[in-house]
């Protein structure tokens, strides 16, 4: 709900969708996810994601995966 009334398109809320699942879900690497929402989601609201987090110097909160990650 919050999307449409920011004015995001369905296609657009479905675009971000998918890439937090790409994040979230699939238990990807984050280098690993942030690379296929480039490649595989071609949009504005994709673009600006993978750039958010790219340029951030904190990280973001991802589960923690029984797997010790460098990359999180």
């Amino acid at each position: 709900v919050g999307l449409r009334r920011a004015g995001f398109k369905p296609d657009e809320v479905r675009t971000i969708k998918e890439a937090y699942r790409l994040l979230y879900r699939r238990g990807l690497k984050l280098t690993d996810a942030l690379a296929r929402i480039e490649t595989e989601l071609q949009s504005d609201p994709a673009r600006h994601l993978v750039r958010f987090i790219q340029a951030s110097k904190r990280g973001i909160a991802r589960p923690r995966s029984n797997q010790r990650d460098s990359d999180d």
